[in-house]
């Protein structure tokens, strides 16, 4: 069973609106890891496996409605690269900026500015596999994803994918269990498990559109709770007193759950062009938050900024600059012109090239 394009909606506004929301929330992570006073917020960063799991369902149609021999492959794969890697590399020069500015080592500067922009991974142990732009592993992490569901996942009957994602789980609560926690695919080493994470959210998401009509058929809900219950799941673990991978790996769980009530709901005709809006805003937010924010600390070391404003003015920063890029060449990458669908074959907006990040 591969998903038909044509029985999926043509639009689902409440994704953007919940990829928003995420995005909102993995920044909100980061501010208090890099100017503390949110703990309200330290396991939001769990977002980013609610975008792995969006990001596989989205992108299902794309890769599942079409034809699948070698050549769509190959043409799906360097379209996703051409789309993710503008926004990836100005992050990476931001962050370079960042980085000068804190008297970086030169050639260090060099070497991770050109690994970055390889998408390769750097390899310095206890540090992060990008250090110029963080969250750089998500997106490496998503272009697997897609090479892999190109050429492999596609063409899996849907209990092979359902047994894939559950087996990922396992293992993740099996590590999760043995370390407290379930941060690992940031930093090296280690970053290779990251790919656990990915495993189990992605395929997940490519279930989830397979069955997507008999989900729609059964589920009645408010349209608000889907983005209810993601607020909740993400914001609500950060009152434990600890690091808890068990509970984590309980939110993971119950993201499934929680996209296939929002892909059954309809929002309010109004909310929808807002909700576009952020959703198209979410993907440049997540891409560059960490840049700078880490820029704004850097001034506020440097008796530049006050660091009572350093906090406000990255957020501000990030939300202006979010909005400006929202529609913007480098938000959208390097795409080819879009042909007319053919009537055979219509391909759904919900479905586009768009990452799971926006």
């Amino acid at each position: 069973m591969t998903c038909n394009p044509r029985a999926l909606p043509a639009r689902m506004p409440l994704l953007d609106a919940m990829r928003a929301l995420a995005a909102l929330l993995v920044l909100l992570f980061h501010v208090d890891v890099i100017f503390g006073g949110l703990p309200l917020f330290r396991h939001t960063e769990l977002a980013v496996d609610f975008f792995f799991m969006l990001s596989g369902f989205v992108l299902t149609a794309s890769v599942e409605g079409k034809q699948r021999d070698g050549s769509a492959a190959t043409g799906f794969i360097v379209a996703r690269i051409g789309r993710l890697w503008p926004m990836m590399a100005l992050g990476s020069v931001i962050g370079l900026g960042t980085a000068w500015m804190r008297g970086v080592d030169s050639q260090a500067l060099a070497l991770s500015f050109t690994l970055a922009l390889l998408l390769m991974p750097s390899m310095v142990v206890r540090s992060p596999i990008f250090p110029l732009n963080g969250p750089q592993w998500s997106l490496l992490l998503e272009l697997i994803a897609n090479v892999a569901h190109a050429l492999v996942l596609g063409r899996l009957p849907t209990r092979m994918l359902l047994l894939l994602s559950a087996s990922a789980w396992l293992m993740l609560f099996a590590i999760a269990g043995m370390k407290g926690e379930m941060t690992f695919g940031p930093m090296y080493p280690g970053w290779q498990l990251g790919i656990l994470r990915i495993g189990y959210a992605y395929t997940l998401g490519c279930v989830i559109a397979r069955l997507a009509p008999a989900i729609i058929a059964r589920i009645r809900a408010p349209w608000w709770l889907p983005l209810a219950l993601l607020a909740v799941l993400l914001i609500g673990p950060g009152r434990a007193p600890a690091p808890n991978g068990l509970l984590d790996m309980a939110v993971l769980l119950a993201f499934g759950p929680v996209l296939m009530i929002a892909i059954a709901t309809d929002p309010p005709e109004g909310l929808r062009p807002a909700m576009r809006r952020a959703g198209a805003a979410s993907w440049p937010l997540y891409a560059l938050h960490v840049p700078l924010m880490d820029g704004a600390n850097t001034l506020a070391v440097k008796g530049v900024l006050p660091p009572s404003l350093a906090p406000v003015a990255a957020i501000g920063l990030t939300l202006v600059a979010a909005m400006a890029l929202a529609n913007s060449h480098i938000a959208k990458g390097f795409t080819r012109s879009k042909r007319q669908p053919s009537r055979a074959a219509p391909t759904p907006a919900n479905s586009s090239d768009r990452p799971g990040y926006t």
